[in-house]
């Protein structure tokens, strides 16, 4: 059985988790670009944290088709339904299509940055570009360094 999911951080192509989709689990495949019919806060650390409950803007990400057994792992890597929860949100392929997908949610936890925009990656890149905001989250640069290395493998 396969499932659609939409992620919208670190899952996302050319994102540090991204390996778990792209044959490392096995059974996933990209079906586009997509953002969410509905609205929902998006806030950031090193990774980004969106509300079910709380309303912002239209989230920026990928929809994927898995497998179960992908999908469990997923679950695994988020914490669901412990730290992150996985429910249904309608979400838009940038061609047009409406489909329904999984997505991670968390209302337990906020990051310190609002991404007012819903965009992870554009986020990502505003923070690459400003050393400072590294300092002011009181994160290693260890940690930074890090980061860095794992996106370009």
């Amino acid at each position: 059985m396969t499932h659609k999911i939409f992620v919208y951080g670190t899952l996302m192509r050319h994102q540090m988790n991204n390996w778990r989709l792209q044959g490392h689990l096995g059974g996933a495949w990209f079906h586009g670009d997509a953002r969410t019919i509905d609205s929902f806060r998006m806030t950031a650390d090193i990774v980004p944290y969106v509300s079910y409950y709380k309303k912002g803007s239209k989230i920026v990400g990928e929809v994927w088709e898995v497998e179960s057994i992908v999908l469990n792992e997923l679950d695994k890597l988020e914490g669901h339904p412990n730290f992150y929860c996985r429910k249904r949100a309608k979400v838009q392929l940038r061609a047009g299509r409406k489909v329904n997908a999984w997505v991670y949610f968390c209302d337990k936890f906020e990051g310190k940055w609002l991404v007012e925009d819903g965009n992870f990656a554009r986020y990502v890149q505003w923070v690459e570009h400003n050393d400072r905001y590294w300092d002011e989250a009181h994160i290693h640069r260890e940690t930074r360094h890090a980061y860095k290395e794992r996106r370009a493998v």
